[in-house]
């Protein structure tokens, strides 16, 4: 002991074995820098009088209770800022108790109990009284540390413990057949029979250790069972979110059928919503259509002296930055007069003179920007819209590895077979509505379902009468879309039919079909290229 500080007495503690209440041949002796001596038993009425009277002496002071006997072992010395150690030895009898009706003798001792201070590196030596024993097994109480070396054919146990639990004894403990204590006639008979293997398992059992890991255990398995139902009800209101969100998608799916409505979005985005990947003229005409539709060109009949055939069309730009947006348009309208109007005809003139080459190129580059564009838009769509493969993979991974993990704490037991059951119902559920994974909104989809039944529904106009809808002109607004999908030639056969129009250029016409004479009329300018591109495809 290292006492910092000046002190009269001290008090040591000790236990005797259970059952035992008397002890024999006790000796104290004070180890100081290796020097050894032995101290003189004091009286009891030493306690009353001035400790420093009593320097050099001890006094014990036992106490008897039902449980244990325990004495308290009062040094008196002058202990002032300096290193001591102390030595106490006794006999006692009966330590060891043999099972009469067994084969089992076994031995308890509480070597460490009443401390008030922390105790470190504690050696315990036990000596049989018979060298060898056939069987040795030993624990250690009130220590979740120790290491312990035994060796059966010299009957010696040594145990050293780095450090003994503050608020619980040290005590070891000794078991071994009865052979190694031969002469002990401290004898009980139990029922039932005790054997080795029985007080072995109940000895281990309720060690320190077993009890320390069966805490850990349970509060492990508290936490985890705690995390597994909120992950549980996360999960189930995770899909309740989605699951209204899903009621919406199948109410679009199931009452959109067709839908002759114009798209919320730019055809740019419609052509991505819809996949349709194919960029040629009718994809540079859709977006030319729309810019007169936004009123960002203007596009005018040109009449003849007659004032009643169509000789050409005339468009006048309003805002420039469509015509620098891309090389395209800076060629098509590059021959704008002073009131950024150009005629068809002279775009046809254009493109005529700088020659198929010339013109071939700017428009293989502009269909790579756009082909460009289009994949990055279409990724953005599968992103939003399709089901993540690694998010499910990672939400039902979880799940399953919470299972396997519950499974190996309560050791397969069958009262956790419910909500195991539940459980692994809840992530199947949640598998079938974690598709959309909320990173879509109600306007985002309804967009998407707007765009594809469109498409479906242009799809399908053979079927319906298109003259229900009232005013041909209607369909204006609809055209850049058709266009995406190369069926505005369709569209204007069936209109011209079902309203009796001909097909001859003049200002009676409606400005629908008007509109599909300019891109049809346009779009024969790049007929020829597009035909060689497949070619060389092919």
């Amino acid at each position: 002991m290292r006492f910092v500080g000046t002190y009269n007495q001290i008090s040591i503690p000790q236990t005797l074995p259970n059952g035992v209440d008397t002890y024999r041949n006790l000796k104290v002796e004070e180890i100081v820098d290796g020097k050894v001596k032995r101290l003189k038993r004091g009286l009891d009425e030493d306690l009353a009088k001035d400790p420093k009277t009593n320097y050099g002496k001890y006094v014990v002071s036992p106490t008897w209770n039902k449980d244990k006997t325990t004495m308290a072992i009062r040094v008196y010395d002058n202990l002032s800022n300096k290193k001591v150690s102390y030595r106490i030895s006794y006999s006692v009898a009966d330590a060891v108790v043999n099972y009469g009706n067994g084969n089992v003798s076994i031995f308890k001792w509480n070597v460490v109990d009443g401390f008030n201070k922390k105790v470190r590196n504690i050696d315990l030596n036990v000596k049989l009284q018979e060298k060898k024993a056939a069987k040795m097994n030993s624990w250690i109480h009130g220590s979740l540390k120790y290491n312990t070396v035994t060796d059966r054919k010299k009957g010696i146990l040594h145990i050293k413990v780095p450090k003994a639990l503050p608020s619980k004894p040290l005590r070891v403990v000794l078991l071994t057949p009865k052979d190694a204590f031969l002469y002990n006639s401290n004898t009980i008979y139990t029922t039932p029979v005790p054997s080795l293997k029985s007080v072995a398992k109940h000895e281990f059992e309720t060690s320190d250790i077993q009890l320390h890991k069966k805490k850990v255990k349970k509060f492990s398995y508290s936490i985890m069972w705690l995390f597994t139902i909120l992950f549980g009800i996360g999960l189930f209101v995770n899909s309740l979110r989605l699951y209204n969100k899903q009621i919406y998608v199948f109410k679009f799916l199931k009452f959109k059928r067709f839908n002759y409505q114009k798209p919320s979005v730019d055809v740019r985005v419609f052509q991505s919503q819809v996949k349709h990947f194919k960029i040629n003229r009718f994809t540079y005409l859709a977006q030319l259509l729309q810019a007169i539709d936004k009123k960002k060109i203007i596009l005018e009949i040109a009449k003849n002296e007659r004032f009643q055939d169509i000789d050409d069309y005339k468009l006048t730009v309003i805002e420039p930055n469509f015509i620098t947006a891309n090389r395209l348009n800076e060629l098509l309208f590059r021959n704008l007069d002073e009131k950024n109007s150009i005629k068809l005809s002279e775009i046809n003139d254009t493109l005529t003179l700088m020659g198929e080459a010339n013109v071939n190129k700017v428009y293989q580059k502009w269909k790579k920007d756009e082909q460009e564009a289009y994949k990055k838009m279409a990724a953005n769509q599968r992103n939003i819209f399709e089901i993540p493969k690694r998010s499910v993979l990672i939400s039902v991974g979880t799940a399953y590895l919470l299972i396997l993990i519950n499974l190996f704490i309560s050791q397969g037991k069958n009262y956790f077979v419910i909500p195991i059951i539940a459980l692994i119902a809840m992530s199947l559920l949640s598998i079938y509505f974690i598709g959309m994974q909320l990173k879509f909104s109600p306007d985002q989809f309804e967009q998407y379902i707007d765009s594809k039944a469109f498409v479906r529904s242009i799809h399908n106009i053979d079927k319906i009468k298109v003259q229900k809808f009232g005013n041909i002109n209607k369909w204006k607004k609809l055209i850049p879309y058709i266009c995406v999908l190369g069926l505005s030639q369709h569209l204007k056969n069936k209109l011209l039919k079902e309203y009796n129009l001909s097909d001859e250029k003049n200002d009676r016409l409606p400005i629908a079909i008007h509109y599909m004479n300019f891109a049809t009329e346009l779009a024969d300018n790049f007929v020829a290229l597009d035909i060689q591109n497949f070619q060389k495809i092919k």
